[in-house]
């Protein structure tokens, strides 16, 4: 989505990763406790924070902050503001205020956070994340400006500053997603570490092997023992960092293969480049929810592995179709909109070609006027 030229496996990456994100939410509520379900949580998340401070270039506060509202927080409000629009059709105003508006504003996506919650809110849901990858890179772009200020290093910073947000998660709740932002500076910042040592453009060859084996080991100890909720800020240790970190690394390691294959690697790219598209349609998708659910239960039983299958490919299917349309009636709209100005601009130059005539023959005229005097 933005103007920075396109790394194809690192939107194969986030390809295989938005997908899990619809699959990790349809397992948990028809398929709970699954290894599947553990296996999505081990790094879906973290990968798109580490794939986000890969891209993490130093520049003015000013601009870059303008910038990620735009991309971060104009689709936050948007979503949130459909919500609210359907609520107000489905369930009247007040059930719309206390359901949706406020907690959209609040910004809270943890059901037992509530209660540590200044106010009392409901959770917003998934879009959580969409705020707390903003005022996560807000807090980065912040620390920076600190660090270049004061000579301190970077990684101590983002280390006090996430060990502060997850040393208060049983206390208090602070509102705007700002506890998991702080817990997921961590991911951000490996992520440029990543990029500076050129870590993910290296072969998987490059990488000594003890640290591919120590990497996959932190990976499957994630996986069985130590889950993570970043919506709720949730470490079970360091190992859960360490996991996710090297999950993200093989991932997008096994990415560079994937997307020489035929097909599956044009799809994967697409839907990594599409990802927000497919992560807000994916936000505002419960009124299919229910139809899907009776399509499923005709065939399997709900909650159940199989079931949940069925209801994610369905999901999906309903999902990408959307984001295809929108993203066709996007292009037509922005073709449209070039072919105007293109349109636009040649009548102004036919025009200033015009007056330009205009003005030639009105000097050839004052010179025959000249001469005759």
């Amino acid at each position: 989505m933005s103007a920075r030229k396109r790394i194809e496996y690192v939107d194969v990456a986030k390809g295989i990763a938005i997908l899990c994100v619809v699959a990790g939410h349809t397992f948990a509520a028809y398929d709970p406790g699954s290894l599947q379900n553990k296996f999505i949580y081990s790094f879906h998340m973290p990968l798109f924070f580490i794939l986000s401070g890969f891209f993490y270039k130093p520049q003015e506060f000013k601009k870059a902050f303008w910038k990620k509202v735009k991309s971060l927080l104009v689709p936050y409000f948007v979503i949130n503001a459909l919500r609210c629009l359907v609520a107000l059709y489905q369930s009247g105003f007040e059930n719309m205020l206390t359901g949706y508006f406020f907690p959209a504003l609040y910004g809270n996506g943890s059901t037992p956070k509530i209660a540590l919650s200044l106010f009392d809110v409901k959770i917003v849901g998934m879009t959580w994340f969409l705020m707390a990858l903003f005022m996560c890179q807000v807090m980065y772009l912040s620390l920076e400006e600190f660090s270049k200020k004061y000579g301190a290093p970077m990684w101590m910073l983002v280390f006090i500053t996430a060990i502060t947000g997850i040393g208060f998660n049983d206390k208090v709740w602070l509102p705007f997603s700002i506890q998991p932002a702080m817990g997921a500076l961590i991911f951000y910042h490996a992520g440029r570490l990543m990029r500076e040592k050129k870590v993910l453009e290296e072969p998987v060859t490059a990488m000594p092997v003890g640290i591919l084996v120590m990497g996959a080991v932190m990976w499957l100890v994630t996986i069985f023992y130590a889950n993570l909720g970043m919506h709720a800020n949730s470490y079970h240790s360091l190992v859960s960092f360490l996991g996710a970190i090297a999950a993200t690394y093989f991932i997008t390691q096994f990415s560079k293969w994937l997307y020489r294959v035929p097909a599956l690697g044009v799809f994967l790219n697409w839907c990594g480049r599409n990802s927000i598209y497919i992560y807000c349609l994916h936000a505002i998708d419960r009124t299919i929810i229910v139809p899907i659910k009776r399509v499923v239960l005709m065939v399997f039983p709900l909650p159940s592995t199989k079931g949940a299958l069925l209801f994610v490919v369905i999901r999906l299917c309903c999902i990408l179709l959307g984001v295809l349309l929108f993203v066709v009636a996007k292009t037509i709209v922005q073709e449209f909109i070039r072919e105007q100005k293109r349109k636009r601009k040649r009548e102004l130059e036919l025009q200033k070609r015009r007056q330009q005539l205009m003005m030639r023959q009105r000097r050839r005229e004052e010179i025959r006027r000249r001469e005759r005097r």
